[in-house]
């Protein structure tokens, strides 16, 4: 877990760096400029998704290499905690950032974003869900494959919905 837990604050570290090479973290704070406190705002946002999709990720990954892990010994979290406790900790962590995704949606909403909210729902919540059920199903290692698969997919579209700062800001 310590490792899941390293890659995934490197994961958020390098969306932070944007953010920390253009400001510094009294900028941010500072309220100087609202400019830079909402893009601050946005880096964090963008932050924790990508700390809360490494995670998950990273433990569909462990499943995935189990097998793998077992022969050399691996202190894994599937291994140590089991399949079913690793699948609990993902589906948390699943539903934690659906909710948060949706709670922003209904945020962004105010500022008739419509674009940008049809996009996140359809693009990255809906696959979300996806990957929720399809967890609840899966138990080969070609299923756990396919998860990440699509993990690595949801964090793509999450990075894409960038874009929309550029049409709306």
């Amino acid at each position: 877990m310590i490792g899941n837990i390293i890659v995934s604050l490197l994961t958020t570290w390098t969306i932070l760096i944007i953010f920390l090479s253009k400001y510094s973290l009294m900028d941010a704070f500072g309220h100087t400029d609202p400019g830079q406190v909402r893009f601050f705002r946005f880096a964090i946002l963008y932050a924790g998704f990508a700390f809360i999709i490494s995670l998950i990720r990273e433990a569909i990954k462990d499943i995935e290499d189990m097998p793998g892990d077992e022969k050399f010994g691996c202190k894994t979290m599937p291994i140590v905690w089991g399949v079913n406790a690793t699948k609990v900790y993902i589906t948390v962590w699943l539903t934690i950032l659906i909710i948060m995704l949706l709670v922003i949606q209904f945020y962004v909403l105010q500022f008739r974003w419509w674009l940008a909210v049809i996009y996140c729902f359809i693009c990255i919540v809906l696959p979300l869900l996806f990957i929720f059920r399809k967890l609840l199903k899966a138990q080969s290692t070609s299923d756990y494959h396919q998860l990440s698969s699509y993990t690595k997919a949801a964090m793509f579209t999450g990075i894409l919905s960038m874009l929309f700062f550029f049409i709306y800001l």
